[in-house]
């Protein structure tokens, strides 16, 4: 009965678990469960919809099958992985090929090692099938190695159509091949079993080079994420650097300020030259003898000259001492170094392009985000509202609100800017995006890397627009942690 049913239902069960080594190699920590469901569910719906097809001819079935399989593939993938449409649009290639190698490969060998013992037997399926497991849990090594976040992350329509290229040529130079040797062997002499192994031969040989075409293009795309990730981690370690040394000069100044604002406060509370107490002490010393006043004269003339200063001077030091405090109180002291290292990096950056910068941060909140997360997802909330503020022809709008705090157990990060009307709209997937036009490789992936970045984290990013008062809202939520601990006042800076 096992036997019989297997034998029956070799391809759905390729693509069950090609389904599976994909779900293995991408997993999405928000879509577990979906993964569970589609796991579960995958396999009963590809033996459904394949079972009509089993009474039919081969080059008959074959065109309509494998669409179908193709089909039910990327919806199980759309459903169970979390990832965008781009990417499961990809992966879908990815999953039906892997699934005609290892159909085409295990076939391949029981024909050219087990055909004298196996024949056509129901056995041979449950052959196949153990050759399929084997080739699957290999796949999962090779292809874990090939596929991360980052790349589907940035998927492109270019890719999508190269990779759609391979696998339909592919398959078609593999079935043509197939069909033909096929007819030829049914029309000829069926002692002549060559005909059959040179086939699956052929049809193996043929997939497996597409196969590695559309490996080889997914590694250089992993490749090329690499680099970016790399210059990333490069990015946030030079930045950390900064932020300590930067520290460490801030904390000097501090004690050195402590230790001459004394002496800055004994000098402003002496009396100014014009003021009641002095012009008394000045006619008191007129009014005394001659030797007195001398001496009165002498005293005081040394001592004004010492000690009393005019307005004017008395003015430049007091803005002097502001100055110091401003340039002391403005290091970011969050709570959290690599979130203090990137609003201080965006804090510089708004001081030469004329925006104001207004920061209130909980970085503790964010202790759960990993490093490069956490500089990707406050990278791109920052750039995208400092580039959006910068072109603002009126200073008086170049204002960005960014706010980090803890609230009934989630990470809350707000952002908000003004932003020129004109340049915003949706792309084809319906995600907010500028009309820059001075990077165009990574143009759009901004507000898509934050929706993942907080999807990764079971939260959400929600972009919003205020058209009345054009002014952009990005809020991102992130479960906390530990959600026991309590919410805690912001840690306020302001530029």
């Amino acid at each position: 009965m096992l036997l019989d049913l297997i034998s029956k239902n070799v391809v759905p069960i390729f693509a069950w678990m090609s389904l599976l080594t994909y779900f293995c190699c991408i997993a999405h920590p928000s879509a577990f469960w979906k993964q569970v469901v589609s796991s579960t569910v995958s396999l009963p719906v590809f033996m459904l919809v394949c079972a009509p097809f089993r009474t039919m001819p081969y080059s008959e079935h074959f065109p309509v099958q494998t669409i179908i399989v193709f089909v039910i593939g990327f919806l199980f993938l759309q459903f169970g992985t979390g990832w965008s449409l781009k990417a499961n649009l990809y992966l879908a290639t990815h999953v039906f090929m892997w699934t005609q190698v290892t159909l085409a490969l295990s076939y391949a060998l029981v024909f050219s090692t087990m055909t004298d013992h196996l024949g056509d037997s129901k056995m041979s399926a449950m052959v196949v099938i153990c050759i399929g497991v084997v080739l699957n849990v290999i796949g999962i090594i090779i292809e874990g190695v090939a596929f991360n976040g980052n790349t589907l992350m940035r998927v492109t329509w270019y890719s999508i159509l190269i990779a759609y290229a391979l696998t339909i040529l592919g398959c078609v130079v593999a079935n043509l091949t197939t069909k033909t040797s096929l007819e030829l062997f049914s029309e000829v002499d069926p002692s002549t079993f060559a005909s059959m192994r040179q086939a699956f031969y052929l049809r193996t040989l043929t997939l497996l080079f597409a196969g590695s075409l559309l490996y080889l293009e997914q590694i250089y795309r992993r490749n090329i994420a690499l680099g970016r990730i790399s210059r990333n981690l490069e990015s946030v370690a030079s930045n950390q650097s900064q932020e300590y040394q930067r520290s460490h000069e801030n904390l000097e100044e501090i004690h050195r300020l402590s230790h001459d604002m004394k002496h800055y406060l004994m000098v402003l509370s002496q009396p100014a030259p014009t003021s009641p107490a002095n012009m008394a002490a000045a006619g008191g010393v007129a009014e005394g003898d001659v030797s007195g006043a001398g001496a009165g004269a002498t005293g005081a003339g040394g001592a004004g000259a010492r000690t009393l200063l005019t307005e004017e001077e008395r003015a430049q030091l007091l803005e002097q001492l502001r100055t110091a405090v401003d340039n002391t109180s403005a290091l970011q002291l969050s709570g959290n170094a690599v979130l203090d290292a990137i609003i201080n990096e965006k804090r510089d950056l708004c001081a030469k392009l004329g925006v104001h910068l207004v920061v209130m941060a909980d970085g503790t909140a964010l202790s759960r985000l990993q490093t490069l997360d956490l500089t990707s997802l406050v990278g791109n909330l920052l750039d995208n509202a400092i580039e959006a503020c910068s072109k603002l022809p009126n200073e008086g709008q170049r204002i960005i609100h960014f706010d980090v705090r803890r609230k009934n157990g989630f990470a809350v990060l707000h952002v908000d800017n003004c932003f020129d009307p004109s340049t915003l709209h949706r792309d084809s997937d319906g995600n907010l995006e500028t009309s820059k036009t001075e990077d165009v490789e990574n143009h759009g992936h901004g507000v898509r890397s934050i929706k993942v970045i907080a999807q990764k984290y079971d939260g959400n990013a929600t972009p919003s627009v205020d058209r009345k008062h054009n002014v952009f809202n990005m809020n991102v939520i992130i479960p906390l942690k530990d959600t026991n601990v309590p919410d805690r006042p912001n840690m306020v800076a302001g530029y």
